[in-house]
C-alpha cells in the first residue's frame, strides 16, 4: 500500500507546486491538520510503547479471570474493554493492538479465536462515536464545531451506546452463542518488567484523564508518549525500533487532505451541496426573547463569515447578548491558541452585538478571524 500512501502525497505537493491548490489555502490546511496530525502519531506511539510493554496483555488476561470461566460474563467484559480501548486510545489501538492480545489470551483460555477477534474488529469502528480522539472524523468534527470532549461526548452519547448495544447484539447471535458455556481460566500474566508496565499504566490513564479534563489533544498524548519513551529509553531500549513511528499514515493523511482540499476547491463543495444539501443548522435559526434583554428577539445561530478567512463561530445562547467582552473571550478559547481577532458591533435600532436583518429582527454581528 506504500505506492497509494506516496501517491497522495506526490500529488497534494504537486497541486500546491502547479497552483492548483493556493499556497495560502494549503498552508491554511496544513496548519487545521497539524494538530491532529501530532496527536495522531503520538496516540500510535503511546499505544505501541504500551503494548509492548504488555499492558493490554495483563488487561485482557485480568478480564478473562474477572469473568470466572463464564461465557456470557467474558463477552460482556470484552465488549466493554474494546468499546473503551477504542473510545479513549483511537480505533486504531483496538484494531492493531488489542486484537492480537486478544487471540492469544483466547489461546491460552482455551477459546476458538474468531468470537474474540470479532468483537475488537468490529468494536473498533462502531465504538469510535464518543470522543473526539476515538478517530480523526471526530477531531475534524470537533474542531469545526467548538466542542470540548465531555460536551461532544454528551451529544453522541446515545448514537454511541444505541451502536454498542446493536453490535453486541450481532456478535452475540453470529458468533459467541455458539461457545460453550464454560471455559478455562487461565493463569495471570506476568509482564517481563513490572516498572515499564507501572509506567505504561499511569501513561495510558494521565492521557485519558487529560483528555476528559479538555486538555489539548496534542499536547497530552505528546506528554504522556514522551513520558513512557523515556522511560523505555532507561529501562527497555532494546525494545525501541524507528519503525515505532507511524509515518505512512502521517504521509498519508496530509497527502490527503492537500488533495481533497484541491478537489474541494475546484468545485467540490457545490457537488456535494447540490448531491446532499445544506445542514439546516448553519442557516438562520427563527429568533426568541433573550432573557438579559427582554423584548429584544435573539438568534441563536451561526453568524455569517463576511470574508475569506473568517470563519463562522456558533454563540451558546449564554452569551449571545452580554456584551462584546465576553464575546472576546469566548473567541480566544474557541481559536485554542491561534491568532484571533473578534469583530463585534450594532446596527440599527437593536440591543448591543445585533444587527437588522431587514425584516424586523436582528442577528447576531459577531464573528472571529483565525489564522494558524
Amino acid at each position: 500500500m506504500d505506492w497509494i500512501t506516496f501517491g497522495l502525497f506526490v500529488a497534494g505537493v504537486l497541486a500546491v507546486a502547479t497552483r492548483l491548490l493556493p499556497t495560502t489555502q494549503a498552508m491554511a490546511t496544513l496548519g487545521r491538520v497539524l494538530p491532529m496530525l501530532v496527536f495522531l502519531g503520538a496516540v500510535i506511539v503511546l499505544a505501541e510503547l504500551a503494548a509492548r510493554a504488555e499492558f493490554f496483555d495483563v488487561v485482557a488476561t485480568r478480564v478473562t479471570a474477572f469473568a470466572r470461566g463464564r461465557n456470557g460474563a467474558l463477552f460482556a467484559l470484552f465488549l466493554g474493554v474494546a468499546a473503551v480501548t477504542t473510545a479513549f486510545l483511537n480505533l486504531d489501538t483496538t484494531a492493531v493492538l488489542l486484537t492480537p492480545v486478544v487471540l492469544a489470551t483466547a489461546h491460552r483460555a482455551g477459546l476458538p479465536p474468531l468470537p474474540l477477534a470479532m468483537t475488537t474488529v468490529w468494536l473498533a469502528n462502531t465504538a469510535s462515536l464518543l470522543l473526539p480522539v476515538s478517530n480523526l472524523t471526530n477531531l475534524l468534527a470537533a474542531d469545526r464545531i467548538g466542542l470540548r470532549p465531555l460536551a461532544f461526548a454528551a451529544q453522541m452519547a446515545l448514537p454511541q451506546a444505541a451502536a454498542v448495544v446493536a453490535v453486541g447484539v450481532c456478535l452475540w447471535v453470529f458468533y459467541w452463542r455458539h461457545l460453550p458455556p464454560r471455559y478455562e481460566i487461565p493463569p495471570p500474566h506476568r509482564p517481563r518488567d513490572r516498572r515499564l508496565y507501572w509506567m505504561a499504566a499511569g501513561s495510558v490513564a494521565t492521557f485519558i484523564a487529560g483528555i476528559l479534563a479538555g486538555a489539548s489533544v496534542a499536547i497530552v498524548s505528546v506528554a504522556t508518549a514522551a513520558v513512557l519513551l523515556g522511560a523505555f529509553l532507561v529501562w527497555g531500549r532494546s525494545e525501541l525500533r524507528w519503525k515505532l513511528l507511524p509515518w505512512r499514515l502521517l504521509v498519508f493523511v496530509t497527502g490527503l487532505f492537500l488533495v481533497v482540499e484541491t478537489v474541494r476547491h475546484h468545485g467540490l463543495d457545490s457537488v456535494m451541496a447540490m448531491l446532499i444539501g445544506i445542514d439546516p443548522g448553519s442557516r438562520r435559526k427563527s429568533c426568541g426573547p433573550p432573557p438579559s434583554a427582554p423584548g429584544w428577539p435573539m438568534c441563536s445561530t451561526t453568524c455569517p463569515a463576511t470574508s475569506p478567512g473568517r470563519q463562522p463561530f456558533r454563540w451558546p445562547t449564554t452569551s449571545s447578548s452580554s456584551g462584546c467582552s465576553s464575546v472576546r473571550t469566548s473567541v480566544r478559547s474557541s481559536c485554542r491558541g491561534r491568532r484571533w481577532r473578534p469583530c463585534c458591533g450594532r446596527s440599527g435600532a437593536g440591543p448591543p452585538g445585533y444587527a437588522s436583518t431587514g425584516d424586523g429582527t436582528f442577528s447576531p454581528v459577531w464573528w472571529l478571524s483565525c489564522s494558524p
